[in-house]
């Protein structure tokens, strides 16, 4: 979309870090999303730096929240609109082109670093918004809808990032465009119903939640049993959109995100060993991070050593007077608090205290895998059975 320069020279944006009022006025940055995650991180209120960024709790942002922007539209009505691309096709029963801001899009960072934790890095995001020329996104027709959904869950894939890493591209562009998508198979209901309960999160995806909604998204369970993971959640998904139709603990949401890997894998015709090989050769820094990543009992990430997670849960090392991992890594029982300043919320910075619950555990991603593979298997092997 935007030139990050030329827009501003033109008129068409202008600088201006702010939270804006509706959706026609957000313009994303790289930073704004990562994968499977649109509302990962806001500009600060003083955003003068590329770290200027803070991490966004999706466990305590309200329904119809709105990340700070650094661009605002400088134009309004029929000049702005008009210097939003169109799509390259007509709807049926209609007659002229749509907007790409139309539909909820597909959107991906364009720099890439093949040395990071992830390489392809894509969420989708919400209709009417806008964004800069560090990101591509892509539209699809509403014919085509179940397609993107799909190919949405295939990109947040560690088998997709891993066809872009081999790469070794440091640019997007139009690398995606020969992609697969992947369709027609007893994969797709699971993927679909993943991909939308990590992305459902705020009111502005109700439309896409409530015209893709099917009862079997109820019959899907986590392949895994663990207290953190509640076993009601896909029994309790609604055909309407409400907040709990959406997974907001990093607990949920990283095993969501191994289950897509998974069923990927499944999908493009590898097998666990291909997919754990993937994951052990060409991902040494999540394979660093996952080893250093500790949960508390409700989920939450109570230490961590990525980089990508700056600030979240206790400093390894604490100042003088203050708590840090190594005082409470041990702790079998019990709570321990925390408290931050919050100041990613329209409103102003608040206080706020955060409570793990120990024991605190890590997670084997290898294992993890070869428990849904296996799991998926029985599954789909009693489906095949049943039609």
């Amino acid at each position: 979309m935007f030139d990050e320069t030329q827009a501003q020279k033109d008129g068409t944006t202008k600088r201006n870090t702010c939270f804006p009022d509706t959706p026609e006025q957000w313009i994303l940055s790289g930073p704004h999303f990562s994968v499977g995650l649109p509302l990962y991180k806001t500009p600060k209120s003083v955003c003068n730096t590329k770290n200027a960024y803070d991490l966004i709790e999706i466990t305590n942002i309200n329904d119809n929240y709105l990340p700070r922007s650094n661009y605002i539209s400088a134009c309004k009505g029929e000049e702005y609109q008009n210097s939003i691309p169109s799509v390259s096709w007509i709807e049926e029963t209609e007659s002229k082109l749509r907007k790409i801001t139309e539909y909820y899009r597909l959107i991906f960072r364009n720099m890439l670093n093949p040395n990071q934790e992830r390489t392809l890095i894509g969420a989708i995001i919400i209709q009417d918004a806008a964004h800069i020329n560090s990101c591509i996104s892509y539209s699809f027709s509403k014919k085509s809808k179940l397609h993107f959904l799909l190919f949405s869950s295939l990109s947040f894939s560690l088998v997709y990032d891993f066809f872009i890493k081999i790469t070794g591209k440091t640019n997007l562009g139009k690398t995606l465009d020969d992609f697969p998508v992947i369709y027609g198979t007893k994969y797709d209901v699971a993927l679909i119903v993943h991909c939308l309960t990590l992305t459902c999160l705020t009111t502005h995806y109700a439309e896409l939640w409530e015209t893709t909604y099917t009862p079997e998204f109820n019959r899907d369970t986590w392949t895994k049993q663990d207290p953190r993971l509640n076993n009601q959640f896909f029994h309790n998904l609604t055909p309407n959109w409400q907040r709990n139709v959406a997974l907001r603990t990093d607990y949920e949401r990283r095993q969501a995100l191994v289950e897509i890997d998974v069923l990927a894998a499944m999908a493009l015709g590898l097998t666990l060993d291909e997919l754990i090989t993937i994951y052990r050769v060409q991902f040494p820094v999540m394979r660093q991070y996952e080893k250093d990543t500790w949960y508390d009992q409700n989920g939450r990430i109570v230490f961590t050593s990525s980089k990508g997670l700056p600030g979240v849960g206790f400093p390894r090392k604490a100042k003088k007077g203050e708590t840090g991992w190594e005082d409470i890594k041990d702790m079998k029982t019990g709570t321990v608090e925390r408290t931050i300043e919050n100041n990613t919320l329209p409103g102003g910075s608040v206080t706020r205290t955060i409570v793990y619950e120990a024991p605190f555990d890590k997670c084997d991603r290898e294992e993890d895998y070869r428990i849904a593979w296996a799991a998926f298997e029985q599954r789909f092997a009693n489906q095949e059975v049943q039609s």
